[in-house]
């Protein structure tokens, strides 16, 4: 066992590993037969008994301002322009006037860039897939779309095109980079009963997430 355990380490170090591919024991579920308008409204429906808030958008640019205006929101981190689905979102924030944090934390001066970073009011990100079985959002992070996005801000908005809702996370792994380390599912706030058993809502991540659907 010893022997093992430090092959596996010396291997990880030697280069970029990835997490092993899991053997699922359920089988995938059909998509013929089911139409778009059938997969989102189930995925509507698991996704707020998780809590979370599904809104639908013609214009993800004007929704989001809109959004952010009402709440007079000043400083948000999101994902970079080719990783959104919205078209124009930086550049309408920075007429906007909001403020858009780095994600980059340097060595160089960290403790004030992880403060700057944990000021951000709103996190936006896309995502790669959504699971219609149990209201699931899968998201993939990587340089231009940090993890920091999803899970620093009080809000998280995340954008998902009506052509990634699937029937099953089972079939999300199917259609996604599942090597990936940096793949995470998301299934509305985060929540926690640790202390005397009473439910905590976004105590360890946003305490709100939003998913919207681009129509």
């Amino acid at each position: 066992m010893r022997e093992e355990i430090l092959s596996n380490i010396k291997r990880s170090l030697a280069g970029d590993q990835y997490l092993p591919t899991l053997k699922s024991t359920s089988p995938l579920q059909s998509v013929e037969g089911r139409d778009v308008e059938s997969l989102i409204a189930q995925f509507e429906d698991e996704w707020k008994k998780l809590s979370g808030v599904f809104v639908r958008a013609s214009d993800g640019v004007e929704w989001t301002l809109n959004f952010l205006r009402e709440r007079n929101v000043k400083r948000v981190i999101l994902w970079d322009e080719k990783f959104l689905p919205v078209k124009g979102l930086h550049d309408a924030l920075k007429r906007e006037g909001i403020e858009i944090i780095e994600q980059v934390i340097a060595t160089e001066d960290r403790a004030a860039r992880t403060k700057n970073v944990a000021g951000a009011e709103v996190g936006i990100t896309a995502v790669e897939a959504a699971s219609a079985d149990v209201g699931a959002l899968v998201l993939n992070h990587g340089a231009g779309r940090g993890r920091l996005a999803s899970v620093i801000a009080p809000i998280h908005i995340a954008f998902i095109t009506r052509d990634q809702f699937y029937p099953s996370l089972e079939n999300c792994w199917a259609m996604i980079d599942s090597k990936s380390s940096n793949t995470v599912v998301i299934a509305g706030p985060s929540r926690t009963s640790d202390i005397e058993r009473v439910l905590v809502v976004g105590a360890h991540g946003p305490k709100v997430v939003i998913a919207v659907c681009l129509e």
